[in-house]
């Protein structure tokens, strides 16, 4: 991966992964679950951050509004930059996508499964822009495209998505911190999956 502000995205996720405590990450087995899609890796360590570093921007799109609410909390809370919510031409999950992209953010975080399959699509259309899916997978990865999954938080598409927030709130943010240093740290070679314990 090439990111537009490479210091900026390394030192934002170093301060939310220490103030965040993300430690449960890891490849491990996904217990009856949908099992990953793409490679799996552990969360990374935090790296030093750079005191002069500019926040990174990011654009955070679907979901259920309470698990939405609390990745733009965790990351704003420390940070990062949240542009305003996209305002689509038309209301289908693609304009959303389409929109938060043309932003030009260094991530497009989509939360939860409801857009996996527009962002299936549009992930391959852009492929010099980051996207990092919190709570759910892609059925065909690309490379720009980095999940966090966990029991139950784990669909491939969205008719599969879970209708309780209560299964995304728990973990979210959490799992959106690792998501953001993966995505900082990654070489762009290939699609990722965290799992979460």
């Amino acid at each position: 991966m090439t990111p537009r502000r490479p210091a900026a995205v390394l030192a934002a996720v170093a301060v939310l992964l220490a103030l965040g405590g993300c430690a449960g990450a890891s490849p491990a087995a996904h217990g009856g679950s949908t099992p990953p899609v793409g490679p799996t890796a552990p969360a990374l360590a935090a790296p030093s951050p750079t005191p002069d570093a500019a926040a990174p921007v990011l654009a955070v799109v679907g979901g259920p509004a309470p698990a939405v609410e609390q990745v733009v909390a965790a990351v704003t809370g420390q940070g990062a930059e949240v542009l305003p919510a996209a305002t689509p031409a038309s209301g289908d999950p693609e304009s959303v996508l389409v929109a938060a992209a043309d932003a030009e953010p260094d991530v497009v975080v989509v939360v939860g499964a409801d857009l996996v399959d527009a962002l299936d699509r549009v992930s391959s259309q852009r492929l010099g822009q980051q996207f990092l899916v919190v709570g759910a997978q892609l059925p065909e990865p690309t490379a720009n495209v980095t999940a966090v999954v966990w029991p139950g938080a784990d669909a491939r598409w969205a008719v599969d998505a879970p209708t309780d927030a209560a299964v995304l709130l728990p973990r979210v943010a959490e799992a959106t911190v690792a998501g953001l240093a993966s995505v900082a740290d990654g070489d762009g070679d290939r699609a990722t999956v965290l799992t979460l314990d």
